[in-house]
C-alpha cells in the first residue's frame, strides 16, 4: 500500500492479516498533509494490535530525515527504514516457537 491513505478500515485489516506473517510494516510520514492519515491509523491500529503477541508496525516521520528544503539524508532514512526488521522477525519466530538453531 502506498500513497494516501484513503480506507483506514481495509489498511487496518492488511495490519491485522499480517500480525501472523514474519514481517514488519513500516508507515511513512511523507509531509504535513497525511497527518490526520497517519496519526489516525497508528491511533486505530494500537487498539487492534493490542490483540497481538508482539510489535511490528513502526511510524517513520520522513521530515527528521531532512538535510536541507527538499533533500533527505539517504543513508538514515534508508537505515530507520529498515532497523526493526529483524527484532521483528525474531519475535515472529519466537512466538511461533521455531528453531531457527541448525545443529
Amino acid at each position: 500500500m502506498a500513497g494516501v491513505i484513503d480506507d483506514l478500515e481495509s489498511a487496518l485489516n492488511e495490519i491485522m492479516r499480517a500480525k501472523n506473517l514474519p514481517i514488519s510494516i513500516t508507515i511513512v510520514k511523507v509531509g504535513s498533509n497525511d497527518e490526520r492519515d497517519s496519526s489516525t491509523l497508528m491511533e486505530k491500529a494500537s487498539e487492534v494490535l493490542k490483540t497481538c503477541e508482539r510489535s511490528f508496525v513502526n511510524l517513520c516521520e520522513m521530515e527528521t530525515f531532512k538535510v536541507q528544503k527538499d533533500q533527505i539524508d539517504d543513508k538514515k532514512f534508508e537505515f530507520n527504514l529498515v532497523k526493526n526488521l529483524p527484532a521483528d522477525v525474531e519475535g515472529f519466530f519466537e512466538l511461533s516457537k521455531f528453531d531457527l538453531d541448525v545443529s
